[in-house]
């Protein structure tokens, strides 16, 4: 937008505007508005393509109401900057307001300080609502933070968004791109996407949330990439209700949950990510869950590396799962993963264990270096274990006990510290074609 006119608002005795919605009602699109230091208790609405530009330093200029919605954005092309916007009043029940509305256009809003007493910070609504929010601190509002739903589609860069009482962002059947952010330390999961919302999140930062730190759910979707997502007292991610999350180069790490939780029929791509010294798994899959694991590091858990149990599925190949304090992997309660080309190693007790009739796949992989018997299979439980190699363990390499069953078959297992295979309390294994030796 080119700009032709400028004109200021000012507190000052013989200014022409002494308030911004004066200057707005008066002013053409094109005209850009310098608002001078000072709290201007306003109301605005900006319906035309105007600049609205704070002069001072930060926190100088106040925008502010009490029970209405501070700034309502319906231009095409309009830009505020630099303005602090406090949403002010009373919370009643079932009425809210906003510090920000946008419900159309490609605005612009950068370097604001934004919060809502009794309502969502900003809320950005309906198809072909695409703004640019950049460099703008979202923080202490009664509601979400950043609330985007009806088709919208911003872009937020280079945002804090914190300590909001409900979510930091909600993104509900609608898209939107967030990069370089950090999300933090607000009520409510820090993120959460749900009906069929699809945001990208990319290179941000996402810790310290009351709740978890990403939640999917009701057939939602959405881009990971490249975050760090950390110390999250829920789960640092939540795959459920069919929602399908892409996560790829990101680290997850110290929740005091699971690094990655996939239920109630979660999908979902995990591709080259490191998720260690989460509290409970790692990674944990249950009720249906399905995701797809690929190239990444699961290491340093307080528990499993990965738990698959309760019906749960996945696929996981090409990973690294190492240093879990306890089992590297565990199977149970008719869990039945895919595992392929994996390296299982290095583990405080067990590498693979598998339970109450607990299935699963585990093909080409190996297991090594652990520091209790490497595979268990008990309690029902009945793997398929093709084309792996089972070896320089501390116990035994294979031990089968307490009705375990199981197929082992091309397998090579050698080179353990105690039995290479011990077969006990009616454990009941066919093992063919193998190897087991030295």
């Amino acid at each position: 937008m080119f700009y032709t006119k400028e004109v200021v608002v000012s507190k000052k005795f013989f200014s022409r505007y002494k308030t911004i919605s004066d200057a707005i009602l008066n002013e053409a699109s094109g005209t850009k508005i310098i608002v001078e230091p000072g709290t201007y208790h306003e109301s605005l609405v900006i319906d035309k393509d105007i600049e609205l530009i704070s002069k001072g330093l930060a926190g100088e200029v106040i925008l502010t109401s009490q029970n209405e919605t501070t700034l309502l954005i319906k231009a095409k092309n309009a830009k505020v900057r630099g303005l602090t916007i406090h949403q002010r009043g009373f919370v009643k029940e079932n009425v809210h307001f906003f510090a920000v509305d946008i419900k159309s256009g490609a605005s612009i809003l950068e370097d604001c300080d934004i919060k809502s007493d009794n309502g969502h910070g900003i809320r950005i609504i309906n198809k072909d609502t695409n703004p640019g929010i950049e460099r703008c601190n979202i923080r202490d509002s009664f509601g979400v933070g950043l609330f985007i739903s009806k088709d919208a589609n911003p872009t937020v860069q280079g945002c804090k968004i914190y300590q909001n009482k409900q979510n930091g962002i909600l993104v509900q059947s609608a898209g939107g791109t967030i990069e370089d952010c950090e999300i933090y330390q607000n009520t409510y999961d820090n993120v959460l996407v749900s009906l069929e919302g699809n945001p990208v999140i990319r290179r941000s930062k996402i810790y310290k949330g009351s709740k978890s730190g990403i939640w999917v759910k009701e057939k939602g979707l959405g881009k990971i990439e490249k975050c760090q997502i950390y110390e999250n007292s829920y789960s640092n991610i939540v795959i459920g209700s069919e929602a399908d999350l892409v996560i790829s180069e990101s680290e997850i790490y110290e929740s005091r949950e699971s690094g990655i939780w996939v239920k109630e029929n979660g999908r979902g791509k995990v591709e080259s990510c490191n998720i260690y010294r989460n509290t409970n798994g790692n990674i944990s899959i249950v009720s249906g869950g399905n995701p797809l694991i690929r190239r990444s590091k699961m290491y340093e858990g307080e528990k499993e590396g990965i738990l698959v149990s309760k019906k749960g599925l996945g696929t996981i190949e090409d990973c690294e799962i190492y240093q879990n304090k306890h089992s590297n992997i565990a199977i149970t309660d008719e869990g039945n993963p895919l595992i392929k080309r994996s390296k299982i190693y290095k583990g405080e007790t067990n590498g693979l264990i598998v339970s109450d009739k607990g299935r699963g796949t585990i093909e080409n992989c190996e297991i090594y270096e652990m520091k209790y018997p490497s595979v268990v299979i008990k309690k029902q439980g009945n793997p398929m274990i093709r084309g792996c190699k089972v070896y320089d363990n501390e116990s035994v390499g294979l031990w089968v006990k307490e009705n375990g069953e199981g197929t082992i078959e091309n397998c090579e297992i050698f080179k353990n510290r105690s039995e290479n295979v011990k077969i006990e309390s009616e454990g009941n294994p066919v093992i063919r074609r193998s190897k087991i030796y030295e």
